[in-house]
């Protein structure tokens, strides 16, 4: 018995497609039993090798006569390469697909393999059939990764934000993201002040609400719940992440031990985790504040340097080392450590926390070059910034700037009614806009909002004739 010529191209040709993927560290697997339209299902990796939950249907087509319908730029140079169906059952199918489908062309020769997705808007009717152009740049290597990441991530499905406050806490939010939306977006995680926690307060919600800077809120909880530790008893708790809220707690507060509490939660953090990104990202904002960049920078590259947080979580670590690198006039390795963000973040299942690392980056990038060498769509980049963390944070500050002007408004009528309050409203939210911000790598939205900040004070110091409050505003405004 003598194997066909035809045989011979078609398993060489998925032997080599799929040799290929697996150069990009992706995980072929064979579709031998059922094909109808696809021979090759793959698992999608990143460049670092972790798995992004993502899976593409791969088409193989072998052999020198695949190659004969030529594309040519004006100058006579091929540019690619045109693959025809004179039916369309397989172009409906795979354009139809739940996954992303790619019609991949393999040179035996060279065993480079070419790769389109197929999508509706790509297929030319010719009259007679179908066709799809197969360009000749896009190659199965490690150059072209994150482009097929991109393409791979099109079957992301949105998520809902209206009414999420409402529906706040951790119980829709995987393990490895609930400290982090809690920090960045803590609208999210803290439990709606009109809706009463069910059961005990979790810890990431607890520290939601402080982020938030719902100071009191936490505190009339804690008393109401003897399973919820208080500020005072987090600090020696026994499960991490009071801790972490006592450290939060002791940042806004500005305690004298505040900095030694966060190194001494860094170090209690197992490398590579969740809570050592985030334990990472409040020492870095401490020293940021303080404007000890180069300590913040090292803080960033020991976090980076093991390789072993998880994609989002070193997005974040990331962007703040781009962040810091502006600060100290670094704008190229800055520009570059925007840029990989970007492209680390593409292929993975956005969510809101995502979005904001995305934003903080893309400004990098918008401000530190010309844009028109890094960036081909500009309005993909600007329209990131635009996000759902940017708004509910400037609601945040728009509500401590509400009860600012209003305090103002009294005081110039001179009304004396007496009022009970249990926090200043307008410091707590201001506080939790600029800390939220400072966060998410957002450095120049904090700085704005640490300004409003110190400008709040001196209003009400003047209003008040306290001197005092003049004082502590202006020197705010002037560190």
């Amino acid at each position: 018995m003598r194997a066909s010529h035809q045989e011979r191209i078609g398993t060489s040709g998925a032997s080599d497609v799929m040799s290929n993927l697996q150069r990009i560290n992706w995980g072929p697997v064979e579709n031998t039993r059922h094909d109808l339209g696809t021979d090759i299902f793959c698992q999608v990796r990143d460049e670092r090798r972790f798995d992004l939950g993502l899976f593409v249907g791969i088409q193989v087509k072998s052999g020198d006569s695949w190659f004969d319908d030529k594309i040519r730029d004006e100058a006579g140079n091929v540019t690619g390469w045109w693959y025809y169906e004179s039916e369309p059952r397989h172009f409906e199918y795979w354009t139809s697909h739940t996954l992303p489908h790619f019609v991949v062309l393999n040179d035996e020769a060279t065993r480079i393999s070419y790769w389109a997705h197929v999508t509706p808007d790509r297929l030319k009717n010719t009259g007679q059939g179908f066709k799809i152009a197969i360009p000749s740049e896009q190659k199965i290597d490690l150059a072209n990764l994150p482009a097929l990441i991109q393409v791979a991530a099109t079957q992301r499905k949105g998520f809902e934000l209206a009414g999420s406050s409402w529906r706040a806490g951790v119980s829709e939010l995987g393990p490895g993201k609930r400290l982090r939306h809690a920090l960045l977006a803590p609208r999210l995680v803290a439990p709606h002040r009109n809706a009463r926690p069910q059961g005990t307060l979790e810890p990431e919600e607890a520290i939601a609400m402080v982020a938030l800077g719902r100071f009191s809120d936490f505190q009339q909880l804690a008393t109401a719940d003897e399973m919820t530790p208080d500020t005072t008893a987090a600090r020696h708790h026994q499960e991490l992440r009071w801790r972490f809220l006592a450290c939060l707690w002791a940042i806004a507060e500005e305690a004298d031990d505040a900095l030694e509490m966060t190194r001494s939660l860094l170090s209690d953090c197992s490398i590579g985790s969740a809570d050592h990104a985030a334990a990472t990202a409040l020492l870095i904002c401490q020293f940021a504040a303080d404007e000890q960049w180069d300590e913040a920078i090292a803080i960033a590259m020991a976090a980076l340097d093991g390789d072993q947080l998880a994609p989002a979580d070193s997005a974040w670590i990331s962007s703040h080392l781009a962040g810091l690198l502006v600060e100290v006039g670094g704008t190229d390795d800055a520009r570059d450590a925007a840029l990989g963000v970007l492209r680390n973040l593409a292929g993975l299942e956005p969510d809101v926390t995502t979005l904001a690392l995305q934003a903080a980056a893309s400004w990098i990038v918008f401000s530190t070059a010309d844009i028109s060498a890094h960036v081909t769509d500009r309005s993909d980049l600007l329209s990131s910034i635009d996000n759902p963390v940017a708004w509910w944070r400037e609601q945040t500050a728009s509500y401590g700037l509400n009860d600012a002007v209003l305090k103002e408004f009294r005081a110039r009528l001179k009304d004396s009614t007496e009022r009970w309050t249990v926090e200043d409203v307008a410091y707590a939210r201001l506080w939790s806009a600029a800390m939220t911000a400072q966060l998410a790598a957002d450095y120049g939205v904090s700085r704005l909002h640490l300004r409003q900040m110190g400008r709040y004070p001196v209003s009400q110091g003047l209003q008040l004739d306290d001197s005092s409050m003049v004082s502590e505003g202006m020197m705010a405004l002037l560190t």
